[in-house]
């Protein structure tokens, strides 16, 4: 999937839509595959999918 990263750079990473569970909640989310180095995120898309609010769940 083409992307455009904060630099402006861009390259295409790695996509796929897969299914998300918390606790009693479930749904899939288009997820964007990083490198090796990467950071492991879930974003607020996600966390919106889920109808759970980003802001409860801080960057550590």
């Amino acid at each position: 999937m083409p992307v455009v990263l904060p630099d402006g750079a861009r390259r295409d990473q790695p996509a796929a839509w897969v299914e998300i569970r918390y606790r009693n909640l479930t749904a899939f989310t288009l997820v964007l595959f990083g490198g090796d180095n990467g950071l492991t995120l879930l974003g607020a898309h996600a966390l919106e999918g889920l109808g759970l609010e980003p802001s409860r769940f801080p960057l550590a």
